[in-house]
């Protein structure tokens, strides 16, 4: 599941095309690919440090610290023809074998490198794909506040179910 914190972004296509396209943008970034699956909508890189510019494959070859991220993608589907986009960009502070590499990860920062490419790379599949009319910029997820619910007033004869609550 991504951190509450995760970029967001609706997309007018299927996520099966949200999740097909994402190779290509993130390979033209030059990011490595570490895991990928379209029927899933999920896509995973492998570590990369964003003062090098360079992507590290194992645990082994990672520098630790603040400047090497990894990026991870959800393409859920929202409405028909409609992608939910999840992107989460995490850093690792510290190397600690004894757990596991998710439970040693931190969201970066908005004004973090690694930040700015997730940006890129989802303004690249606005572009490609569009967005919902009124759709504002990315921000980070936050959790949608439920429509409010009309009071018991407003509806005729529910006033008593609300009492007895």
């Amino acid at each position: 599941m991504p951190d509450p914190q995760a970029l967001e972004v609706i997309v007018l296509a299927r996520p099966e095309r949200v999740t097909a396209e994402l190779p290509a943008l993130v390979a033209a970034e030059s990011l490595r690919v570490e895991r990928t699956n379209v029927r899933d909508g999920y896509l995973e890189t492998a570590w990369y440090d964003t003062r090098t510019g360079r992507s590290h494959s194992g645990m082994s070859d990672v520098p630790h610290g603040r400047a090497t991220v990894k990026l991870r993608f959800w393409a859920d589907p929202y409405v028909p023809g409609q992608t939910r986009l999840t992107v989460e960009v995490v850093y690792r502070p510290r190397y600690d074998p004894s757990r596991t590499e998710r439970d040693m990860e931190v969201v970066v920062p908005e004004d973090h490198a690694g930040w700015v490419l997730a940006r890129t790379l989802v303004e690249k599949l606005k572009q490609a794909f569009g967005t919902p009319k009124g759709e504002a910029t990315p921000l980070p997820n936050s959790s949608p506040t439920a429509p409010s619910r009309p009071g018991p007033a407003s509806h005729p004869g529910m006033a008593r179910w609300a009492d007895a609550s």
